[in-house]
């Protein structure tokens, strides 16, 4: 009997106290946030502050550009299930069309999907001179933060681009992801896209991480539709990479890793070819940033 009760006591004084009294630790989540960011020449004074409630997110006011944002309820329904506590600040450049400089907000989430696999998902919140707006989610977990950045903001020019005279009117109607339907969005890399539409005028963009992919999703194209699509013959405005379909005009343009598209659903090709390429060149020759996305942390601190 003496014998065990000195091995019990020998096992207590090897082990040390604060495992003796460790239990399981657990995430305390925040359920609101009030943040004070630096000051830049091009925002000012930038904060946020943002509440968290037991059915999602309930208010998300930002002060930026001598500016107070406001997150509508929809805006604020993008963001379920990404916790607050993951919020990053950044700053970076941006285009022209949309107010050039931009401050972002950036949440992360980790979970396991119905697959059983571990997906990494991102969100932005962007503010620039001309507004707020809340990014789709990004799933590519190998994907740079800032090409996403960048695709986002090429999506938003290409939104605020002036087709007006393409299409003889303002409202044109936009559709997420809607350029090449499902097939381009199963192509390995694609990013984010979409289209404006008038009733038989469209044109499109889709974003993919590299050239390669959007040359892919171009040619799976092509061998899936039943209209034929015809190679372009030769470079025409430094664009070497295009196609084109004759009996409902259509123009497609791989520009790096943007595919680009312009149709006119009663018109031959024959009859509106200039008017494709107009349309097109608008875009493509101010697609490149206006300076580049040098994104760094914007600091601060929280109450």
């Amino acid at each position: 009997m003496k014998n065990k009760i000195l091995v019990a006591v020998l096992i207590m004084a090897v082990i040390p106290p604060f495992a003796a009294r460790a239990s399981e630790e657990d995430f305390l989540a925040w359920t609101s946030a009030v943040i004070q960011c630096g000051k830049t020449p091009e925002a000012g004074d930038v904060s946020c502050e943002i509440k968290v409630g037991e059915k999602g997110w309930d208010t998300f006011t930002i002060q930026a550009f001598g500016e107070t944002h406001t997150l509508s309820p929809t805006d604020l329904a993008k963001l379920s299930g990404f916790p607050l506590s993951s919020l990053q600040t950044t700053h970076e450049a941006g285009y022209e069309e949309l107010g050039r400089y931009s401050v972002h907000f950036r949440f992360d989430r980790t979970f396991y999907n119905p697959d059983k696999k571990l997906v990494n998902e991102i969100i932005y919140v962007s503010v620039t001179r001309k507004g707020v707006t809340v990014s789709d989610r990004q799933t590519k977990g190998n994907l740079a933060a800032s090409d996403h950045i960048s695709a986002v903001n090429l999506l938003e020019r290409f939104k605020a681009t002036d087709f007006n005279s393409f299409f003889g009117t303002t409202k044109a109607t936009f559709r997420q992801d809607n350029l090449g339907g499902a097939l381009f969005k199963d192509i390995p890399g694609y990013m984010t896209g979409g289209t404006l539409w008038t009733r038989y005028r469209g044109v499109g963009i889709a974003i993919f991480e590299s050239h390669d992919a959007a040359m892919t999703a171009v040619e799976s194209r092509r061998k899936s539709v039943a209209a034929i699509i015809k190679g372009g013959p030769k470079e025409r405005g430094g664009i070497s990479n295009w196609w084109f379909g004759e009996s409902q005009a259509l123009l497609s343009i791989v520009q790096d890793s943007i595919v680009f598209e312009v149709s006119i659903l009663d018109k031959h090709y024959s009859e509106v070819e200039n008017e494709l390429w107009e349309a097109a060149m608008n875009f493509l020759i101010r697609a490149e940033p206006a300076a580049p996305f040098d994104r760094e942390p914007l600091r601060g601190h929280g109450e």
